[in-house]
């Protein structure tokens, strides 16, 4: 299940995150990827005036291989294209470029 959480909850990945080249950002938005309960992934999103940023995501690496990078990158767009916005903008650090 995917749904929006708040900058705190993306707090337990910032370690993992950074060695991957991975910077959260308090004034980001952020999705969460769960299983059975358990927060597996994050995911962030901006939202500018000219464009709207989709930002690398974070998939524990328990999780990684299933397809869940995909979902996020696929629900945040769709949820930003919902809002009436066009133009996108694809982030990513060397782990995730293969994507």
């Amino acid at each position: 299940m995917i749904k929006p959480i708040p900058y705190y909850k993306t707090i337990p990945f910032h370690d993992k995150g950074k060695k991957h080249g991975l910077m959260f950002k308090e004034n980001t938005n952020y999705v969460g990827y769960y299983i059975k309960k358990e927060l597996v992934a994050v995911a962030g999103y901006d939202v500018l005036k000219s464009k709207c940023i989709i930002r690398s995501a974070y998939v524990i690496e328990e999780h990684r291989g299933c397809g869940i990078y995909d979902k996020l990158v696929q629900h945040r767009i769709a949820l930003l294209k919902e809002k009436g916005h066009k133009k996108f903008e694809l982030t990513c650090t060397k782990m995730s470029l293969p994507y």
